[in-house]
């Protein structure tokens, strides 16, 4: 006879459960929207004749030697410049207050790109080679090269939905 009641409640609270669910558009999807522009499809725009976009949502990565590095939802990266070198005092405290994980909005000036240039047999190097701007359209829309930007600004983004 529980077992009969125990079926029953289990029942009314997955029949109620999926009622009252909320619709995908109302789900938590983080604090970065999955409409967004990804870096992929700012290259593409750019190949196009569109301006390289200089502000990105995207989430911080880390601080490796001068530069943050961010990624966006598909995992592709953007390095930004945040200091002049090792003894750059000012840089170092402007950049203190990212946060691994966290998304931010951040604003640059394209500086150029981080490309992998191939060896004789046609093999792309694992080490790869800074190239200043200008840069030209093919090699800043290729895929497996990285933009550089100088970081003018940042800010931390937060969701705007509501969590209950």
């Amino acid at each position: 006879m529980k077992s009969i009641i125990n079926r029953l409640l289990c029942l009314y609270f997955l029949i109620f459960v999926t009622l009252f669910a909320s619709p995908d558009k109302e789900r938590y999807t983080g604090a970065i929207s999955y409409s967004e522009k990804r870096i992929v499809q700012g290259k593409i725009e750019f190949s196009k004749g569109a301006e390289f976009p200089n502000q990105w949502t995207v989430f911080f990565k880390e601080r490796t030697g001068n530069y943050a590095v961010f990624y966006d939802l598909n995992g592709h990266e953007l390095h930004f410049k945040y200091k002049t070198n090792k003894f750059d005092v000012d840089g170092e405290a402007f950049a203190s207050f990212l946060v691994e994980g966290n998304a931010y909005s951040v604003k640059g000036e394209l500086l150029g790109i981080l490309f992998f240039p191939q060896d004789a047999r046609g093999r792309r190097k694992p080490i790869p080679d800074f190239k200043k701007s200008p840069v030209a359209k093919a090699e800043l829309s290729d895929l497996q090269t990285i933009p550089v930007f100088k970081l003018v600004e940042y800010k931390e983004v937060f969701s705007k939905q509501i969590l209950h």
